[in-house]
């Protein structure tokens, strides 16, 4: 942690360009930079496609804007109203992105370090409530490619992480590898409602570096200073301290005798930002199978409006004045009889309805989307009597995919570790900082679990018990397991010794002597 330097301490009301501009990482006067930043982004084909992304997991799909027309005499397309429009959706997307979130993280993950102190620091912070904000980062990382934690401090001195949604950041890469930020940019939307119930919208923006941060607030007119902070600039976080008056000790205290604290501006020295990616390329999964679902959507929907519509038969009657198009159209979907002028007659035309063609695609279509989806199809016959190296083998494209996000994940604990080193060193005199630690993720699949309780009861004595433990199916906590089985043992020793201590007695008629 650093102090925040003296040339970021200014005054609100001495607005200075070259303060600006010299914390800008790009040489830049920072307004134009911020707001020529925000714009592009928000333009980008990559920021539209995370947000088809998010209407995909809540099954607002393509389908949505399917429309059924038809040409008239002079070849303008006319919407027909008079037909079913059925829009079927599948919430394919849904499906896979919570099947890799809960197959990698339903249950706690386990970590270890060989500094005992540490490790039980690392699992106050990483509790049962971090899992479940860390099972909606991801969640959030792989429908969009990326989701970010953002590190503070709350009133109170804690230090906590919150989830930042991945529309709302910016990051400014300084490797490509885009593992070291530079600075992240910051943009959301705040509601001001006026005492009449009109609602003013207000766009605010965000510069962090490893410095500290700026806030300014977008407009019609341009950027400007945030009205609603008192400095456009800016600590990572502030340090609380009583104010000595004297030489003595002696404390300030306002008119009520309470002691007056001052805040210390302090920096993390690193942008307070720590991310959570899909893949290398912080792509969302929805890039690699979208065309897939909507013609499954679409195939689906169309096979449901021929059911609708379509009749069994269609009646032909001759010897009557022919319609014209439209009229002949309209009595098709309405009575189902076809009016010609020939020799009077009437037959029937029927119309066989085939779905083999259809079926058979739509398998392919559901394949391909689990196959390119990286995803396992439960619904398979064959999942249901599958067991051993088959069951595996069915997993292994999750499984793959999921051993990327784990690392993607490990990646993101070791740096929210780091800030708690910093926190620990700053505030309780802690130097952990070359400790290391360990992940290790206790998967979720389908198993046989008969055959995985004897594989675990053949391992004894072979591996360690904590190992045996942790693969057991019906174990959630492996150290509080392995706690509850040595107390059963100790119970049991205790039981044996009192009951041979009974027979001893018994033996010697009794006597306690």
């Amino acid at each position: 942690m650093l102090k925040l330097p003296d040339f970021m301490r200014i005054d609100p009301n001495d607005f200075n360009a070259e303060n600006i501009r010299r914390m800008s990482s790009y040489g830049k006067p920072q307004e134009d930079f911020l707001t020529g930043a925000v714009q592009q982004f928000q333009n980008s084909a990559l920021f539209k496609e995370r947000k088809v992304a998010r209407e995909y997991f809540e099954n607002e799909t393509e389908i949505d804007n399917k429309i059924r027309f038809y040409f008239n005499r002079e070849g303008l397309q006319i919407i027909d109203n008079t037909v079913s429009n059925v829009k079927l959706r599948h919430s394919f997307y849904r499906k896979l992105v919570n099947q890799k979130v809960n197959y990698l993280l339903s249950k706690a993950f386990t970590i270890k370090c060989k500094n005992e102190e540490f490790e039980q620091i690392l699992q106050g912070y990483f509790n049962k409530k971090f899992l479940r904000r860390l099972q909606n980062m991801v969640r959030q990382a792989v429908v969009s490619g990326i989701n970010w934690f953002q590190v503070y401090y709350d009133e109170d001195g804690n230090l906590l992480f919150k989830r930042m949604p991945d529309y709302e950041i910016i990051p400014f890469w300084a490797d490509a590898d885009h593992t070291v930020l530079d600075a992240v940019i910051r943009f959301y939307e705040i509601m001001e409602i006026k005492p009449n119930g009109d609602q003013i919208p207000h766009q605010k923006i965000e510069y962090y570096t490893p410095q500290g941060v700026w806030f300014y607030e977008l407009t019609a007119g341009g950027i400007r200073i945030d009205p609603d902070k008192e400095s456009f600039v800016d600590s990572h976080f502030r340090i609380k301290k009583k104010k000595k008056t004297n030489e003595n000790g002696l404390i300030d205290t306002d008119e009520f005798g309470n002691p007056i604290y001052v805040s210390d501006p302090m920096s993390w020295g690193r942008v307070p930002f720590v991310c959570i990616k899909y893949n290398m390329e912080e792509l969302p999964l929805l890039r690699y199978i979208k065309t897939l679902i909507d013609d499954y959507d679409s195939i689906t929907s169309d096979i449901s409006d021929q059911i609708h519509d379509v009749p069994n038969s269609i009646r032909i009657v001759k010897g009557y004045d022919g319609t014209d198009k439209d009229e002949f159209m309209l009595n098709l979907k309405q009575t189902k009889v076809a009016y010609v002028t020939e020799e009077g007659d009437l037959t029937n035309l029927d119309i066989p309805f085939k779905l083999e063609g259809a079926e058979l695609h739509l398998n392919r279509l559901r394949k391909d989307i689990y196959e390119d989806g990286s995803g396992v199809d439960t619904q398979q016959d064959e999942m249901r009597d599958i067991s051993g190296e088959a069951l595996k083998f069915k997993y292994i494209d999750l499984s793959l995919d999921c051993n990327d996000i784990g690392v993607q994940v490990i990646e993101a604990l070791e740096s929210l570790a780091w800030f708690i080193k910093e926190h620990e060193k700053t505030f309780n005199n802690k130097d952990f900082t070359s400790e290391d630690f360990d992940i290790i993720f206790n998967t979720d699949m389908i198993t046989n679990e008969a055959q995985t309780i004897l594989d675990c009861k053949n391992s004894e004595g072979v591996i360690s018990k904590q190992t045996i433990v942790s693969n057991h199916p019906w174990v959630i906590d492996p150290k509080e397991e392995i706690r509850l089985l040595e107390k059963e043992q100790e119970e049991e020793q205790q039981k044996e010794l009192d009951m041979q201590l009974k027979l001893t007695r018994a033996s010697y008629g009794g006597n306690n002597e």
